[in-house]
């Protein structure tokens, strides 16, 4: 692949084995990505590295020392970052991937099958670039039926009749809405 197509990517990756960033690193240029990369391994450098500068998406490996995937995409939520985040795991159970991703977690991908990783991650931009222009934009009229996009990249709310914001799980008032489309 020409070095002149490939497209930048900063990503902030969470893996402790050297041979999985290799892996990692080499799908992501074969793919034609140009990763402008950080890796940490522990909870101080995670949140470290997510205050220092922006990035473009979090890749994650399910289980680390001491620390594990699931803590990482809390620490990103816990600082209110939209960044779309994936778990990569060498085993990968349902009921873990459903756990992963009702938490905030964009997709699960299991380290095998790195194959699958370019789709998943050009989905992941391609939704976190059309929810950026979000936020600026005003709610629509009263009871104009819409779905709404939360910043943790759930689709949970609707305007009801009252013009209210209600979520579908428990139809309480959302805090913030960032991005809507229509129905």
């Amino acid at each position: 692949m020409n070095p002149g197509f490939l497209k930048p990517l900063q990503v902030l990756i969470l893996e402790d084995c050297d041979e999985d960033l290799f892996f990692l690193l080499r799908k992501l240029e074969g793919c034609g990505y140009q990763p402008d990369y950080e890796r940490v391994c522990t909870e101080a450098a995670t949140r470290e590295a997510l205050g220092r500068r922006p990035w473009d998406i979090i890749v994650s490996d399910s289980s680390l020392p001491g620390f594990d995937g699931m803590e990482a995409l809390a620490i990103a939520r816990e600082m209110k970052l939209n960044i779309p985040f994936i778990l990569l795991s060498g085993m990968i159970y349902p009921e873990k991937a459903a756990t992963a991703m009702e938490a905030g977690a964009f997709d699960c991908v299991p380290k095998n099958n790195l194959d699958l990783l370019p789709a998943v991650i050009e989905d992941a931009l391609q939704i976190a670039r059309s929810l950026g222009r979000g936020p600026d934009r005003h709610p629509p009229p009263t009871g104009e039926p819409v779905i709404a996009q939360c910043p943790d990249f759930r689709c949970l709310a609707y305007v009801d009749s009252d013009g209210k914001w209600r979520e579908y799980e428990n139809s309480s008032e959302l805090p913030e809405v960032t991005e809507w489309f229509e129905i």
